[in-house]
């Protein structure tokens, strides 16, 4: 995040291929009263390694019986997603932005849901 000024958050991204137009490093993510955003906060440890031993005994009775189709079994998330205020997306931040649209051509264009990556050695939510 370079800038957050009125509804728009100016971006500079990484690009996916070195031949993608440089002009589309700079982005520009238009807000309303729709879109989510989201702070990615790391989990209570105790209750990480709780769901990760549960997922792991799913796996083992998965293994264990292989005749049986099962549904897949999604290994538990390190965090959560917490629903922070538009305001608290601060410059420096990595964010993850989602659109309706394919945006890879398009330089701006309007979030649907937009998610506030875990920094470590920050704490969680700003006040």
């Amino acid at each position: 995040v370079q800038e957050v000024k009125d509804n728009k958050i100016y971006l500079k991204i990484q690009p996916l291929t070195p031949l993608d137009d440089p002009e589309l490093d700079n982005r520009i993510i238009e807000t309303d009263d729709n879109t989510k955003v989201y702070q990615l906060v790391e989990k209570d440890q105790t209750q990480y390694q709780k769901e990760s031993n549960e997922f792991n005994q799913k796996m083992q009775e998965q293994m264990n019986n292989l005749e049986t189709i099962a549904e897949p079994i999604m290994p538990p998330e390190p965090f959560i997603k917490q629903e922070i205020n538009f305001n608290e997306i601060q410059v420096g931040q990595q964010i993850t932005v989602i659109a309706e649209q394919d945006i890879k051509e398009i330089k701006q264009f309007k979030a649907v849901e937009i998610i506030v990556q875990f920094a470590p050695g920050v704490s969680g939510v700003v006040e």
